[in-house]
């Protein structure tokens, strides 16, 4: 944790020698005339309701449908680390500034719809899982020069500040239906051998799966540069893959 005026510009020596580990509920960030810039208090909320329809297998077919409608919202995010393993209390810039909205890994809805036939006379099965799920949020983020800080040297991790809220953005729909075909065949004894084809994102769809958040510049091979604009899509849905493969069981 950073010292008590929490500021690493006031007393960085102290605060890279100096840790101290503590609940960060209550704490106060000062500034260097010792007046409270904030104080900490880590929340975060999960509601949700659940609802799931199964049907067993009897002939020839089995499904399952559910759907959640969820809510997430804090000041913690739910991206798997411990509130303490990372950075997010040590600058009131994370834990003050606009922290506070719903969680970057939680869809407000998500549906989801899986079965399987066994297909008469050729006895091949067919498996399909569908999954969609609402667009999840995002913010922006805008990075701060030194010199407007009026800081020198301070990692740029410290200068990038929240400008909106969490949540005030949301990525597009998500939605996904991946196959599988199965055969199997019977041998002598209790052999039996399985041909099968896997069929992932099926209708290929391409959607986009993160942006970015804030204004960056990117260097080509050729030393070129150009900006990437807030928005701009930094990662897609994964191609439709098909992978063939068999089994043998005895």
């Amino acid at each position: 944790m950073p010292g008590r005026s929490g500021a690493y510009t006031v007393n960085r020596s102290a605060t890279s020698s100096d840790f101290i580990i503590r609940n960060v509920e209550g704490f106060q960030y000062l500034n260097p005339n010792g007046g409270v810039i904030g104080t900490v208090d880590p929340f975060r909320k999960y509601r949700a309701f659940m609802a799931v329809l199964n049907k067993r297998y009897t002939n020839r077919w089995q499904a399952q449908v559910s759907y959640v409608r969820a809510k997430a919202t804090g000041n913690v995010d739910n991206n798997g680390a411990a509130q303490v393993a990372t950075r997010l209390f040590e600058s009131p810039n994370f834990s003050l500034v606009n922290a506070e909205g719903e969680a970057s890994f939680t869809p407000k809805h998500e549906f989801k719809l899986l079965g399987s036939y066994q297909i008469p006379r050729i006895e091949a099965s067919v498996n399909a899982f569908y999954r969609a799920t609402s667009g999840l949020p995002y913010n922006r983020i805008q990075q701060f020069p030194n010199a407007l800080l009026n800081t020198s040297g301070l990692s740029s991790t410290y200068r990038r500040i929240p400008i909106t809220p969490r949540g005030t953005n949301h990525l597009d729909t998500f939605h996904r239906l991946d196959l599988r075909l199965e055969k199997n065949f019977t041998l002598a004894g209790s052999n039996r051998i399985g041909i099968y084809s896997d069929l992932s994102n099926l209708f290929n769809k391409g959607i986009i799966t993160n942006v970015v958040t804030r204004t960056t510049a990117v260097t080509l091979a050729d030393g070129s540069t150009f900006d990437l604009p807030w928005g701009t899509p930094g990662g897609i849905q994964q191609a439709r893959q098909i992978r063939i493969g068999a089994r043998w069981s005895f």
